[in-house]
This record gives structure tokens, C-alpha cells and sequence, in this order.
């Protein structure tokens, strides 16, 4: 059995996304995550951050049924290949009796509630790519329990890395709106046609529009492009029926 891709996924709830991702590419936006857990101070906004990131998944087709269903049923799969000279990278997941996480969170949380500058080195860098290996997802307004480990995450962290945002400036609107139009001059991820594995949409019957949308956004690419992009077309409907 097939347990990792050769392709990593990034999905959204809107098609509409997917689009703009053709358009300009990948852009990152601040994900708010929670390490309370690592602290002892299970559900403390204190120990709540946004980092800026693209997320992607490294699962098989054929395990996508519940990812899917958390995070929309449009996405993209890009070469693994072209991830890994992008320089995303696989998060280290830890859970808080490990003895990795008696080594590292103790120093982040020294930074952090101090307001050390030092934090924004390497504890820093370290933290944008650790994810607890489970916890609770706001998911549409309903919080839900998940192994994260089971999501095989990989991420791309604009660099220079931009800065953390707290909870309180994350649910801020203008806060929000303010350091996202600063993450937009540094926060894209280009590709070309050719590194594109998969294009994933909800249903079969989307595909014709999509293929259109494509057509317009690539009206100067020639022909071969178009057919190589319609090749790459898969529905979730196709997924659950065959894999």
C-alpha cells in the first residue's frame, strides 16, 4: 500500500481559489495555531500564534476522503519534486511528554513571554515548522478534535519570515487585513503549468467550466498548455469511486 504521494496537495473550499492560485500563484496567509498544549495551559490564548505559510499534504489519493472533507474539495497537487526545490518542508510534529519538546518549548516560551528579540532566530524558524501531533480545529465555526500527525503537513514560510501575530491581533480585523497586504509582497509561491500534477475538483460535472476558466487565464500559453492542465483533471467524485 501506498502510504506518501508524489504529489503535495493544497485545497481550499472555493474553486474560485484555485483560479487565483493559477493567476498568481500559492499565496501564504496567517494560520492561527495553537500550542497551548506544549505549556500546560491547554486552550490559553497566550500560547496561541498566526505564522504565515502555504500548507500542503503529502497523502495518496486514495487517503484524501477525510482531508477533503475538512478543508474543501479543490485543490491542487503540485510535483514533489518542485516542493522540494520551492524549499517546503515536512513539519516536525511533537507531542508535549516527548523529550524533543522538553528541549525546544521551554526556550520558546521563554522568548515568547519575555518578549526576547533572540526568539526571532532559531527557536523561531523551528516554530514555524512544528505542529502538535494532535489537538482541536476550528473548522467553520465547529471545534474538532484531529491527529495531526495523520495530515502529513509540509510547509513553505515566506522568507525573510514575516512576523508572528498574536491571537488578539489575528482576530483583529484591521490587525488581520493590515499584516496580510504586508505578507502579499513577499507571500507567493510561483510555479509553471508543468509542475502541476493534479487539478481537483468537487464534482465531474465542473470540470468542462474549469477547463474554460483555464483556457482564459492561459490565452497566450498555446494549445499544448491547455491540454496538459486538462489532463491533470480529477474529480473528488472520481477519487471516492475508484481509489
Amino acid at each position: 500500500m501506498v502510504i506518501s504521494s508524489q504529489a503535495l496537495f493544497h485545497f481550499t473550499k472555493r474553486v474560485d481559489d484555485i483560479f487565483q492560485v493559477f493567476e498568481r500563484g500559492f499565496s501564504a496567509r496567517y494560520c492561527l495555531e495553537d500550542f497551548s498544549g506544549f505549556f500546560g495551559e491547554a486552550g490559553s490564548s497566550k500560547w496561541q500564534w498566526a505564522l504565515a505559510m502555504v500548507c500542503f499534504c503529502d497523502l495518496p489519493l486514495s487517503q484524501l476522503g477525510e482531508h477533503v472533507h475538512f478543508y474543501g474539495c479543490y485543490g491542487i497537487g503540485m510535483t514533489k519534486e518542485w516542493g522540494i526545490a520551492s524549499g517546503i518542508n515536512p513539519v516536525l510534529y511533537l507531542h508535549p511528554r516527548s523529550d524533543l519538546a522538553a528541549h525546544i518549548l521551554p526556550k520558546v516560551k521563554g522568548g515568547v513571554g519575555a518578549g526576547h528579540p533572540e526568539l526571532h532566530g532559531d527557536y523561531l524558524e523551528l516554530l514555524r515548522y512544528i505542529k502538535p501531533y494532535e489537538g482541536y480545529v476550528d473548522i467553520d465555526g465547529k471545534v474538532h478534535h484531529k491527529r495531526f500527525y495523520d495530515e502529513k503537513e509540509w510547509r513553505w514560510v515566506p522568507q525573510p519570515a514575516p512576523h508572528l501575530l498574536t491571537r488578539e491581533e489575528y482576530l483583529n480585523s484591521k490587525r488581520n487585513e493590515a499584516a496580510h497586504r504586508k505578507l502579499a509582497e513577499i507571500g507567493r509561491l510561483f510555479f509553471k503549468p508543468e509542475d502541476v500534477k493534479y487539478i481537483i475538483v468537487a464534482k465531474e460535472a465542473e470540470k468542462l467550466p474549469v477547463i474554460n476558466r483555464l483556457e482564459a487565464i492561459y490565452t497566450n500559453a498555446g494549445t499544448d498548455t491547455l491540454k496538459l492542465l486538462a489532463s491533470k483533471l480529477i474529480s473528488v467524485e472520481q477519487i471516492r469511486s475508484d481509489f
